[in-house]
């Protein structure tokens, strides 16, 4: 079954030794990308946070520090998304 999209997502640039990390899609666009995900409900962004990180790269963080916020468009495969694949 198909997720609806909340249009409510997270990301992290996780560093380490002047590399950052990037996970390979499994799904369109296959290309490397910074873990995110959407918040499914979950209203507390740090939280989320933590919870993709582990779920993407079996990593769990330390400590968090917030970069940015705001809206931006980004395609989505979910219904309801910005745009879709199917």
């Amino acid at each position: 079954m198909n997720k609806i999209c909340d249009h409510k997502s997270v990301g992290m640039l996780v560093w380490q030794d002047g590399k950052m990390l990037m996970i390979e899609r499994m799904k369109p666009p296959f290309e490397f990308a910074p873990p995110t995900g959407h918040l499914d409900g979950c209203e507390d962004y740090e939280e989320m946070a933590k919870i993709e990180l582990f779920e993407e790269a079996g990593l769990t963080a330390k400590s968090l520090r917030l970069l940015g916020k705001g809206r931006k468009e980004n395609p989505c495969r979910r219904i309801d998304g910005s745009w879709h694949y199917w």
